[in-house]
């Protein structure tokens, strides 16, 4: 953790595919990341139809002296700018240099450390209803 990065803070920020980069950040931290099922479409298996992709935008700086600043940058990509999920466009564009996805929907999200070696991506519109459930634990209200 005290070394550097594996990989640069994206300069300008650009879109990140999300389950490469927390692996990343997974495999420097020792942490595991969880994410909500909200940020799946109703009924998203391994059958889904169509191909759906999680990334979200992070960056804006040059340099990250320690691995936990990487992570620490991909966190608050996260908090700022939220997950988007991606799908294929359908019927597939022909023309060349034309997307091939779209995105299907954004949701902004809380990046909860509340047990050791857990981290917890929530949307923000399921904090109450994760709290009350006792999947999460929020600090006291004041």
């Amino acid at each position: 953790m005290l070394g550097r990065g594996y990989n640069p803070v994206l300069n300008p920020p650009k879109a990140v595919w999300l389950p490469y980069n927390l692996s990343e950040c997974s495999e420097l931290s020792g942490d595991i990341y969880l994410l909500a099922k909200e940020l799946l479409p109703d009924g998203y298996d391994d059958h889904w139809p169509e191909q759906l992709d999680l990334g979200y935008t992070y960056g804006g700086t040059n340099r990250v002296r320690r691995a936990r600043d990487w992570i620490a940058a991909n966190e608050a990509g996260i908090v700022e700018n939220g997950v988007v999920a991606e799908r294929e466009k359908v019927p597939r564009p022909t023309g060349i240099g034309e997307a091939l996805s779209e995105p299907y929907r954004t949701n902004l999200c809380a990046v909860i450390r509340d047990s050791k070696g857990i981290v917890k991506i929530v949307p923000l519109n399921c904090l109450r209803a994760y709290r009350d459930g006792g999947l999460i634990r929020l600090p006291k209200e004041q």
